[in-house]
């Protein structure tokens, strides 16, 4: 079992093994200090296939090379289409996630990214089309989560 608590006011993630726990101290990154990741952040997009004029919702989720959510940042998200309509999300929230939208009037493939710092986002995931999808980034707890719309969420 592991959780995810502080310990002298630094970040520790606690094992337990029996009953004897084995501390594992975590890098302090506080508002301002972590540094985006290209391989642990992703973008998670509502669909695969738009319909011209409808609108997808796209998903950032920003993370440090340790996995932490990394708050309060501006986030572009980007597509290969010049055509294509994005409303640019807000500044990431306290699980270092924020949303846009895409939509456009005109049928055709586009390629999506998103850029913070000077970081470039590839790793997208469209919810309606995989089975199952568990990023193991939880930070405590015995449930694992499945982003895909079938939520085959598991348990310990």
């Amino acid at each position: 079992m592991w959780k995810k608590t502080k310990i002298f006011r630094l970040p520790v993630v606690l094992i337990i093994l029996g009953i004897l726990p084995i501390f594992s101290v975590a890098i302090c990154i506080g508002k301002g200090y972590a540094v985006v990741s290209e391989t642990y952040s992703y973008i998670i997009a509502s669909s695969a296939e738009l319909a011209v004029g409808g609108e997808c919702k796209i998903t950032i989720m920003l993370k440090s090379e340790t996995g932490v959510a990394i708050i309060e940042k501006s986030v572009t998200i980007n597509s290969s289409r010049s055509s294509d309509e994005i409303t640019q999300p807000e500044p990431t929230d306290a699980n270092g996630q924020c949303t846009g939208k895409l939509s456009s009037r005109y049928p055709g493939t586009s390629n999506i990214t998103a850029a913070c710092e000077g970081k470039t986002i590839t790793a997208l995931f469209p919810r309606d089309i995989i089975r199952g999808c568990w990023l193991l980034d939880e930070s405590a707890g015995n449930t694992v989560n499945d982003i895909s719309i079938y939520k085959n969420n598991g348990t310990e």
